[in-house]
This record gives structure tokens, sequence and C-alpha cells, in this order.
């Protein structure tokens, strides 16, 4: 079976659907550096109808314990990411952003601003709420709260990488940060060990 995400959601019905965590299992990348299979793609949801691929921490932190552990996977954390990044991302001693999108099949996808958020949510497939969409990847990356202490102003930890080098620096920004906002990002999982 293909990984072709749009083709697989157009065959979804117009219900609420979940990504195929079985073939997640068989298709999965494994990571010798944290020891378990990382998801052969992004993170998807259908509600409604509607494609959701962008999470804010609050959305992941609760879709992690009701879907995603019962079902086997989980978000990286900021070491997982950069085991991920030195594993998959260097040749030769050398790190590259662009090896490790390669290998795991990362994309530029950008990000939602905060302001953007609630607007995206009722329209995700309208790219103009993605912000640096060809120009940056932004991946969502674990915060070690508890779902009671969730709400959208806490800090958001993501990973990230641009896809040109910074002209006024000369250097690539890869690796991970965090922002106090409600940001949404793209979101890649890893099998529970």
């Amino acid at each position: 079976m293909s990984l072709d995400l749009s083709k697989r959601i157009d065959e979804l019905r117009k219900d609420d659907a979940y990504p195929d965590f079985e073939l997640w299992v068989k298709n999965g990348i494994y990571s010798e550096s944290i020891g378990a299979k990382v998801a052969p793609e992004d993170l998807w949801i259908v509600e409604g109808g509607a494609l959701k691929r962008y999470f804010t921490q609050s959305e992941l932190l609760a879709f992690e314990k009701k879907v995603l552990m019962p079902n086997g996977w989980r978000l990286l954390t900021d070491d997982e990411w950069q085991a991920l990044l030195t594993e998959f991302g260097t040749e030769d001693g050398e790190t590259s952003h662009k090896l490790l999108m390669q290998s795991l099949g990362l994309i530029y996808g950008g990000y939602v601003q905060e302001e953007c958020v609630d607007d995206y949510n009722r329209n995700p497939h309208n790219p103009d709420y993605i912000h640096n969409l060809g120009n940056t990847g932004c991946y969502a990356s674990s915060c070690d709260v508890d779902d009671d202490s969730a709400d959208p102003t806490m800090l958001n930890r993501y990973f990230y990488f641009l896809r040109d080098r910074d002209a006024l620096y000369g250097y690539e920004y890869v690796g991970t940060c965090g922002t106090a906002v409600r940001e949404a990002y793209l979101v890649r999982c890893v099998a529970v060990s």
C-alpha cells in the first residue's frame, strides 16, 4: 500500500479518520540511536471531512494521550530529534538537514502563527495560513507537562530547519527551540518502545 497521503485522503469517507498505525509499524524507519521506529509520514487527521496536518501543543498533548499512545505512538523529544539529525542527517562527518529530510521524508512545511490557528482550523486546506511554507521545516517536539497544566500560552517545543543559509549569519539554522505561544506545527511520531 502506498504512503501517498493525498491519494489516501481522497479515498477516505467524509468522516473523522486517523493514519493507519499498523502501516506505520510496517513501513516505519528504524532508528538505532533512539531504539524505535519513526513514523514513515507526518501525522494527519481528518475531522468532519477536512484534512488537518498542523497541531498546537495543547491539541497534541490531548491527542497523544487519547489516540497516539493507545496505538503505540508518541511525540519525539528534543533529544530524539537531535539524535535523528545525527543518525540520518550526517555523512562523512558533515551534518545536513537536507539529508535528514531525504532520509525521513520531512518537508519544508512552515508553521501556523498564533493569530491564524483558529482560521487555519476552520480552513485546513488553505495554504494562506501557513507561514514560511516553502522556506522552513517546523516539527513539534514533546513538552514535558501534564495534560492538566496544558493551556494555549504554554511553551511550544519544536525542531526546525531553514531551506537556505541565513544571509546575515551565513549558516543553516537547525535544532530545537521553544516559544511561549500556541503556534501549530507538523508532527512526526515515534513508536513507543
